[in-house]
């Protein structure tokens, strides 16, 4: 399809007009599975060729790479993983709420398909990596989309890695899958599972270890549905005392019936005691999933995760007012930024005078 776009009224701009072709054919792969292009309100976007090169669109991408975008109309800039605004939101912001994430669905048993078998499966040390690989075989006579997760262990049985793998096996056929575990210096033993049998959203297991200073959390989730879906996971860490002192999310697209991993670092890596993972992608609505706080060289730092459950994408953010304990309000800040529909995205806020604030408050600012 060929098709021309006119600049007459752009005529002192250094816009061209071009001749290029939507590209149908085209497919797009991502950790091994085929997706595709959206823009922000969900509808299907095709590539670009023109003179032997393929333009993909930036907020498509950006949105499967779960890395913020915007516009910058006055300086004419595209701007990628700086979209936060830091400051007071010109949206009213609306009272806090009591944080209740949306109800997630029970776990169904996870009962494997006897027509699916895990043949065999092997790992070795290689090129730094531990190569994890398994030989899946669809027994029944039509086709289907399996495939596996690897849990790396330390040598006390905590997990500390894992990765997940999925794709479509033709029925009576074998197919090979192989996942890299980065923590092999850690990993004394590795934990296989076959993917493909649950009937909804899931996560299927988390991992955490600590890499290069911080707490490195990976989690593997499976839509179980036909339809793609937004999904992700959302981490909160806790300190020994049971306060939630760091939580991030991360979401992107979920082919139907397939999985996809998720990576999430934490900063407060010396502070956690232990932490807590959840799938996301169950908001109907603007969702505070998680918040939390804590003291970073000599500031108060308090997070937060929200999740656009809207199809269309807008604008959140939070507002953060800090109080002594005679209930004075001493600070306060605010953070806000473009939420891809269907997706969540972390908010921050730093307040300097921690040493004073005995409590604070947080409101939710949301585009009309």
């Amino acid at each position: 399809m060929m098709f021309g776009m006119s600049i007459s009224a752009w005529a002192n701009t250094q816009l061209q007009e071009i001749k290029a072709y939507l590209n149908g054919e085209l497919k797009i792969r991502m950790d091994g599975q085929i997706v595709q292009l959206k823009d922000a309100n969900g509808k299907s976007v095709l590539p670009i060729s023109y003179q032997g090169t393929t333009y993909l669109p930036v907020r498509a991408v950006s949105q499967l790479l779960d890395v913020d975008v915007s516009y910058n109309a006055q300086r004419k800039e595209v701007v990628i993983g700086e979209g936060s605004q830091t400051g007071n939101p010109s949206t009213p912001a609306q009272p806090a709420q009591p944080i209740t994430p949306p109800a997630q669905p029970q776990p169904s048993p996870a009962v494997p398909d006897d027509t699916v078998k895990l043949v065999s499966w092997s790992d070795k040390a290689e090129n730094g990596k531990l190569e994890v690989t398994a030989s899946v075989q669809n027994t029944a006579s039509s086709g289907k989309t399996v495939g596996i997760v690897a849990t790396g262990y330390d040598k006390n049985g905590k997990a500390v890695e894992t990765q997940g793998i999925s794709g479509f096996v033709v029925g009576g056929h074998v197919r090979n899958f192989n996942v890299s575990l980065n923590a092999v210096d850690v990993i004394d033993s590795v934990k296989v599972e076959l993917t493909g049998h649950r009937q909804q959203v899931e996560l299927i297991s988390y991992a955490d270890r600590l890499h290069q200073g911080k707490l490195e959390v990976t989690g593997v989730v499976e839509n179980g549905n036909e339809k793609g879906a937004t999904t992700g996971i959302v981490v909160t860490a806790y300190d020994k005392n049971g306060k939630a002192i760091e939580t991030k999310g991360t979401s992107g697209f979920v082919v139907g019936e397939h999985v996809r991993n998720f990576k999430v670092s934490l900063n407060a890596a010396s502070q956690i005691a232990r932490i807590e993972v959840k799938a996301t992608g169950f908001a109907d609505a603007v969702q505070v999933l998680s918040e939390a706080s804590r003291v970073d060289n000599g500031k108060l730092v308090v997070e937060a995760v929200l999740e656009n459950g809207y199809e269309k994408g807008k604008t959140l953010g939070i507002v953060v007012t800090g109080y002594d304990k005679n209930g004075k309000a001493v600070e306060t800040k605010g953070s806000s930024g473009f939420v891809v529909g269907e997706h969540v995205r972390n908010f921050s806020v730093s307040l300097s005078s921690a040493s004073n604030i005995d409590k604070v408050n947080i409101q939710i600012t949301e585009e009309d």
